[in-house]
């Protein structure tokens, strides 16, 4: 177990200016724990870098029935990845930053939910007003109109609210003429990664 448990006082006692004697010493008669695995991270980030360090070191912690300590493996990962290998603008760059910005890398997919809440809002905000929007349905009975229920059903065009048809932005407005496809996009796109 990479040697956890005992650590030689020979290695423990060598000077280092980057702090490895000091972690060595943690190490030292210890278990797996909190610390000893922060530790593990801690060398692993502070040596070249090495996609198969990150994924030996991922693989076990997640055979020592640690997954949350392994998704945390994964994200410094592909987080050194970006800023260290990917060359910066370029499009694998751009993709991995997305990722980072909108799901974690895949690890904290909350992150796409409080995304699409904020742009669901921000979408509430700019068709706040009924007097701002065109009623498309021709029919005798106005429709009910709800700024939050007309945002999320632009946003999430797979969902059948029937809203999104009878309501249009009008042509003077702009903004909401092409927020309205924004949504639409980020709908396609954030949906499915939350």
């Amino acid at each position: 177990d990479i040697g956890l448990v005992s650590v030689k006082e020979s290695q423990a006692g060598v000077t280092e200016t980057n702090g490895t004697s000091e972690q060595l010493k943690e190490f030292q008669d210890r278990e797996l724990d909190e610390n000893t695995w922060s530790v593990l991270l801690r060398m692993v980030n502070q040596s070249e870098y090495s996609p198969q360090a990150y994924r030996t070191l991922g693989a076990f912690l997640t055979e020592k029935g640690r997954p949350e300590w392994a998704a945390t493996v994964a994200f410094n990962r592909k987080d050194r990845e970006r800023r260290e290998i990917l060359v910066q603008g370029s499009g694998p760059w751009f993709w991995s930053w997305f990722s980072y910005l909108f799901s974690g890398y895949g690890q904290v997919p909350g992150l796409a939910l409080i995304w699409s809440v904020m742009v669901i809002t921000i979408g509430a905000i700019l068709y706040w007003r009924e007097e701002d929007l065109l009623v498309m349905d021709q029919s005798e009975a106005k429709p009910l109109y709800n700024p939050f229920l007309y945002s999320f059903a632009l946003f999430a065009p797979f969902i059948e609210l029937d809203i999104a048809e009878k309501w249009e932005p009008k042509p003077e407005r702009r903004v909401a003429w092409i927020y309205k496809y924004v949504l639409k996009i980020l709908g396609w796109i954030l949906t499915p990664i939350a």
